[in-house]
């Protein structure tokens, strides 16, 4: 049999435009959801939406068929190994939630939408105001109580990217050899591995920029006006399901923009490729920041408060730049700081934020390997790809937070790239010891992401829960701290609570009463206490102004991490802002429940008649 050759269509193509598809269905969601989330045009959207997933889906599963049976005993060999991984993940997605992001907003928020019967304003959740365009499909799941079937859904973005990336690398090096390395190569890095079997956007986003990023790549040797226009649909989709994508669009954009003027393009045709780009991927996001100037007038909310007007409403790194928090909060050089791509690779640490707070993979060093000796048919793609990975890899570390999870972006870049280098190294060798090296790469990228399978497994206790009669809600209690506050204000609180929470977690997802918090939850209390106005009034005085705010706002309850408010409060308030504040615990609250970690207290001036 032979190799897979470049072609007019590929498959490559043939599968981005069945994702990009499937995502336009969430799109129309949004103005529909304006209207109502229980609406037949609504639903239908979104069953239209599963649909094209499912065959995108199907059509990955016949693609690596395709390969598997061109690679011989290697493509069997590839086989066994992905869907190994595959079951792994999917075993994973078979415990209860407990991803801190989806319980706060990914489908807290789709959860309220439906509450409301409509897309509606949440003016208390900063994280509503966000582009959520995976959480239009979770809110067709939490509507029909398919909750348990919403991690599917994101491992079901993994698996097309996977079938994408490996498509692109059949079609470009001609190797189904190369397309299936590809394939197990993104599957096995821990990070996906956690990830993609969690109810979140990562990979959503991450299969969108990829499509973009391969089809602008594809459109460098083809200029087919489609391909223009599916790399910006793509481009469109990706912003509208994630805020740190407009980093990486900008930068795609700018570095096309300096690869056309470079190879002396007419500016003509520049300026008519830019306009294609623009048009298309702003049809497709701009009902998001639409949504947010209609109810805000500012259009990046919480975001850009001080360039709309008003204020941020996410002030993240508490005064600290991202540069300040590696330097000073974790006390590392600056040399320590330009080395963090490196260090990503080789000592990430899951759950922990000095080690970027996830694990990737040595084996994404390979792409290095692929900037030597470039066949003159690759150096385009390679120095364009070497210039995003770079580029967003350093921006993004000077504005936010250095985790590994936020470079989900630039993964399926960096495995051609790395996928690229592990083919120029085999070139040089003979076809014997080429076919050796793919061949031991591919079964120690297996055996690593192996290594992480079961280290996760032990640390999730999945064994445990899955050989045992052990409950949904005995699990969550095990893992959740919070969720002993959770079980007592759904079971004791009246109906009609509304509970503020302070330094709990924010797992909203889990209440079934009413509920509020904020990304800084002690905030309205400092800036109440340390304001001229309560500096005027005598301590019971402000004490009893302070329960009143929260009397105003329909709050019954306050669920209050008592360590934390303690620690925070005890290094923000002056002497008199600590007095008020227990002057306020005395006087304007009832305790009625003490957990391991938190206390409810009742509004005295707030009871029920």
């Amino acid at each position: 049999m032979s190799e897979p050759n470049p072609s007019k269509f590929s498959q490559f193509e043939t599968l981005s435009w069945i994702a990009v598809i499937a995502g336009l269905f969430l799109v129309t969601m949004l103005p529909l959801g304006l209207y109502s989330t229980s609406s037949v045009l609504y639903l239908s959207c979104w069953a239209l939406h599963i649909l094209v997933q499912l065959g995108a889906l199907c059509y990955v599963a016949v693609s690596i068929w395709r390969h598997v049976r061109l690679a011989g005993s290697f493509g069997l060999i590839a086989l066994v190994l992905s869907l190994a991984s595959i079951v792994a993940m999917a075993l994973f997605a078979s415990l209860p939630i407990i991803a801190r992001d989806a319980l706060l907003y990914h489908l807290a928020v789709p959860k309220l939408w439906l509450a409301a019967g409509a897309i509606t304003e949440i003016p208390w959740h900063e994280w509503s105001y966000f582009p959520l365009l995976l959480s239009q499909g979770y809110a067709g799941f939490l509507n029909f109580g398919l909750e348990d079937v919403t991690q599917y859904y994101h491992l079901s973005f993994l698996l097309i990217s996977a079938g994408v990336l490996a498509n692109f690398l059949g079609t470009q090096l001609r190797s189904s050899r190369s397309a299936l390395l590809g394939f197990l190569f993104l599957l096995s890095i821990p990070l996906s591995i956690k990830l993609a079997s969690q109810p979140m956007a990562d990979f959503g986003a991450a299969l969108y920029f990829g499509i973009a990023v391969l089809t602008l790549l594809r459109y460098l040797e083809d200029e087919r006006r489609s391909l223009l226009v599916l790399a910006a649909l793509s481009l469109g989709l990706c912003l509208s399901t994630k805020y740190s994508a407009c980093l990486a669009v900008v930068l795609l954009a700018g570095i096309f923009l300096i690869w056309a003027i470079s190879s002396q393009r007419p500016m003509k045709k520049v300026g008519s490729e830019g306009l294609v780009l623009l048009f298309f991927a702003s049809l497709v996001y701009l009902p998001w920041p639409l949504r947010n100037f209609y109810w805000t007038g500012n259009p990046m909310y919480p975001f850009l408060g001080s360039v709309f007007g008003g204020t941020d409403g996410l002030p993240f790194f508490s005064g600290l730049s991202p540069l300040e928090h590696r330097l000073l909060g974790y006390e590392e050089s600056l040399l320590q700081f330009l080395l963090i791509p490196l260090r990503m690779l080789f000592f990430g640490e899951d759950g922990n934020p000095r080690q970027f707070a996830g694990v990737f993979s040595p084996f994404l060093l390979l792409a290095v390997a692929s900037l030597s000796k470039l066949p003159k048919e690759h150096r385009r793609m390679v120095y364009v790809l070497a210039a995003l990975v770079l580029s967003y890899w350093y921006i993004s570390l000077f504005s936010f937070y250095a985790l590994v999870r936020y470079q989900v972006l630039i993964l399926l870049p960096l495995i051609v790239l790395a996928c690229f280098g592990i083919e120029r190294v085999s070139s040089l060798l003979s076809e014997q010891a080429g076919k050796g090296l793919q061949l031991f790469l591919l079964l120690a990228m297996a055996l690593y992401g192996d290594w992480y399978i079961f280290a996760h497994a032990e640390k999730l206790e999945l064994t445990e829960y899955l050989g045992t009669a052990q409950s949904k809600e005995s699990y969550l209690s095990s893992r959740i701290s919070e969720f002993e506050t959770i079980e007592y204000v759904n079971a004791e609180l009246p109906a009609d609570a509304r509970v503020y929470l302070l330094f709990t977690g924010n797992r909203f997802y889990y209440y079934e009463r009413d509920v509020r918090g904020a990304y800084f939850s002690a905030k309205p209390i400092q800036e109440y206490l340390l304001s001229s106005e309560s500096k005027a009034l005598g301590v019971s005085d402000v004490a009893a102004a302070l329960a009143e705010r929260f009397n105003r706002d329909g709050i019954t309850h306050l669920a209050i991490h008592n360590r934390r408010i303690h620690g925070v409060l005890g290094d923000s308030l002056d002497k008199q802002g600590k007095a008020v504040w227990n002057s306020f615990l005395g006087e304007q609250l009832q305790l009625v429940h003490q957990g391991r970690f938190v206390g409810i207290w009742k509004l005295k001036v707030a009871e029920p008649e």
